[in-house]
């Protein structure tokens, strides 16, 4: 059984076996990867967007449509005119019906 020695880093073991080990014992063994990172290559060749359906579109199979616009702009117009300040109501004014109001303050 190994011997634990306090270490200012925590707990070691003793390191005689470490220091008989005789590495020629070891086998050989080939590393295979099993998710690589991809290549310059293969990541350009993804970001590139497929056209070969647009090569072989078909623009005689659309049907045609009549668009109408629900929604129009202002012309200006009607802007000007939504700017301008009624004043119908000024000109009819009658500052006869109004009371006289005393402030107090």
């Amino acid at each position: 059984m190994s011997e634990i020695t306090p270490n200012s880093d925590g707990p070691t073991e003793d390191r005689a076996e470490v220091a008989s080990f005789d590495p020629s014992k070891l086998k050989h063994v080939e590393t295979e990867e099993k998710n690589p990172l991809p290549t310059a290559a293969m990541l350009s060749e993804e970001m590139r967007p497929d056209r070969a359906e647009v090569a072989s579109f078909d623009p005689s199979k659309l049907k045609h449509v009549q668009t109408e616009e629900k929604n129009p702009l202002p012309t200006a117009a009607m802007l000007s005119e939504e700017m301008r300040p009624d004043r119908a109501e000024v000109a009819s004014f009658d500052p006869s019906k109004l009371k006289h109001v005393q402030t107090e303050e």
